[in-house]
């Protein structure tokens, strides 16, 4: 009997994913909406404000990437645009669809990739890299120029 339990247990966790992500160390907070997105041990999670729920957000649910680096809410677009430490970008939007922008991740010149800081005007975010800044269309999901800076 108990090794039927056993094998039913196990066959259960064949082909299924968890994450198990630490949220104890708060880095970021911002609100888009009505939710605030929060930046804490390097993953991301939202509080809805009307309803109080949490809902995390990982790689093994809905991201294309860990260890984020940066996020920022653009208001214009309603999408949460989401830096991760290997320059992979994705857009969150409030209905918890992802678009990924992978071009910097792909690019295999050797810049520096790191994403320090993000600001966004109107439909546009501007990221601060290691390598100089880039304008993102949150709209279309592109980028649309970088500029390097020595």
């Amino acid at each position: 009997m108990f090794l039927l339990m056993l094998v039913t247990i196990v066959q259960a966790q064949i082909g299924t994913w968890n994450d198990y992500m630490s949220y104890t160390e708060v880095q970021q907070i911002v609100k888009g909406g009505n939710k605030l997105y929060v930046r804490a041990s390097n993953s991301i999670y939202d509080y809805n404000l009307n309803d109080q729920s949490i809902t995390t957000h990982s790689r093994a649910k809905d991201l294309n990437d860990v260890t984020v680096a940066t996020i920022g809410w653009n208001s214009v677009s309603k999408q949460l645009l989401i830096a991760y430490n290997n320059g992979n970008m994705d857009l969150l939007d409030d209905n918890g669809n992802v678009t990924n922008i992978g071009d910097l991740y792909n690019k295999q010149n050797a810049i520096d990739k790191t994403i320090l800081n993000i600001v966004m005007h109107q439909e546009k975010a501007y990221v601060c890299t290691g390598f100089g800044v880039m304008n993102i269309d949150t709209k279309r999901a592109v980028i649309n120029e970088s500029y390097m800076l020595n």
